[in-house]
């Protein structure tokens, strides 16, 4: 009953916030489906979709450039009902403001190197898995730039921005 609930109360909150987000004209150019690297989806959103909505932090990471993070299948399925609101089926951008909902990305790069925060992940939610398609980082005059990485090995927190990561 909780999992219907959360996701009938998140969709709901989404299709409400369908008439005052729109996707971006370059989001149905961009290659392969994945949005562009300025494509920032704003407002509340993915703060009401993701409230309540546990990660856990044991996250494998490919040198194919995907991360499989252990997810609910019912975050999955949120997940793909936003990309498809949006008029993108294969990425989203799990971010809602670059002031205050960009999401930390904590652990080490491929030379190892410590990774900062203030990045923005793109996913596919695709059989209970986020597969990571991309990322941006926002450098501090607020420009959205592509990373050079690979691929960053790093764990999802709680509590950030009052987001459950």
């Amino acid at each position: 009953m909780a999992r219907v609930a959360l996701t009938a109360a998140c969709t709901a909150a989404l299709v409400g916030l369908s008439s005052c987000v729109s996707p971006s004209p370059e989001l149905a150019k961009s290659a392969n489906g994945v949005p562009s690297s300025d494509r920032v989806i704003r407002g509340p959103p993915v703060q009401e979709c993701l409230r309540g909505v546990k990660f856990r932090n044991d996250i494998e990471v490919s040198n194919a450039g995907f991360y499989e993070p252990s997810i609910t299948y019912e975050m999955a399925n949120l997940l793909r009902a936003r990309a498809k609101l949006f008029g993108n089926r294969r990425g989203i951008e799990l971010a809602a403001d670059l002031r205050t909902y960009s999401i930390p990305l904590k652990g080490r790069n491929l030379f190892g190197k410590e990774v900062k925060p203030s990045y923005l992940c793109i996913f596919e939610a695709s059989g209970g898995h986020l597969h990571f398609l991309d990322k941006i980082s926002v450098n501090h005059g607020g420009k959205v730039q592509r990373t050079t990485y690979d691929a960053v090995v790093f764990g999802l927190m709680d509590g950030i921005a009052g987001l459950p990561f």
